[in-house]
């Protein structure tokens, strides 16, 4: 806990790009896993709509890597102050969620369709509560206060 009162207290330390790092990861993840991860019964072919949604997927998981490799060396240096990671944990938490909401909408099974609607009325409501808490917490780090 820190003795000095909330004005005088350092700003939480981070390195200027971890912000825009944790942004590319809530942006790139559900791409990540739309494509990826295979949401249908396995009785539709394996066309070129899978084959581009495969590589679309396999590319936002290299952009997820390159943008969390940097941010985890800085953590092991310990250049980053550790509620930082809050930030990402809850923004990336929602990202997963609005990943496999894509996911169900684009499966080509029966329900997908009764899925897709369950998902936004149920799914949906609670990445973006994972979203505002990161955007809560990393403004609070920003304006130099306690989480």
């Amino acid at each position: 806990m820190y003795a000095q009162p909330v004005s005088e207290r350092p700003p939480a330390r981070r390195p200027r790009w971890f912000p825009a790092a944790v942004l590319v990861i809530a942006a790139a993840l559900p791409v990540a896993l739309w494509g990826t991860l295979p949401l249908d019964d396995g009785g539709s072919e394996f066309g070129p709509d899978r084959i581009l949604e495969l590589i679309a997927g396999i590319l936002a998981l290299g952009v997820v890597v390159m943008a969390l490799a940097p941010m985890i060396q800085a953590g092991r240096r310990g250049l980053v102050d550790r509620r930082w990671w809050l930030v990402l944990a809850w923004s990336a938490g929602g990202s997963v969620l609005v990943g496999l909401t894509l996911g169900v909408f684009t499966a080509e099974t029966i329900g997908a369709n009764i899925g897709g609607g369950l998902m936004v009325v149920f799914v949906l409501p609670v990445a973006a509560l994972g979203y505002l808490i990161a955007l809560a917490a990393a403004v609070r780090l920003e304006t130099n206060r306690r989480p």
